[in-house]
């Protein structure tokens, strides 16, 4: 089975807009960093999900070079796993993030960086976008 590295690009990146949205909107609404104690949806998380989300919508939907939408993808599943991994050891990556990542995060974190590389790097995957 091939998973063509744009229509991933498309979903997965619709799915982490919907989670700086969603981010944004709690954020303003309760002023708290972790929408129902689950998730952060701090600042700076709701901005990168906002910016690696659109990333990912554009090289899905607003152009048309494969080999920069299987770059992208796979550089943002890296740099995803990468921000699991640390914050296994540091909460806040150092930090980075003011608040610190749940569980519910690490896995978010952990599945698209998974599965970013994956789409992009594993063999006889496809580019192109099927509709």
């Amino acid at each position: 089975m091939t998973v063509p590295v744009r229509q991933y690009a498309g979903i997965a990146g619709i799915i982490i807009l919907a989670l700086g949205i969603i981010g944004v909107i709690a954020k303003l609404i309760s002023g708290s960093d972790y929408l129902f104690s689950l998730v952060n949806v701090s600042w700076t998380e709701n901005l990168i999900h906002l910016l690696t989300g659109g990333l990912m919508a554009y090289v899905a939907y607003g152009q048309s070079d494969t080999t920069l939408a299987r770059t992208v993808v796979g550089v943002l599943g890296f740099v995803y796993l990468l921000v699991f991994v640390v914050s296994l050891f540091s909460s806040t990556v150092f930090s980075l993030i003011g608040s610190g990542f749940t569980w519910a995060d690490n896995i978010v974190h952990l599945v698209l960086g998974l599965a970013g590389i994956y789409v992009a790097y594993m063999p006889g995957t496809s580019a192109e976008l099927k509709v």
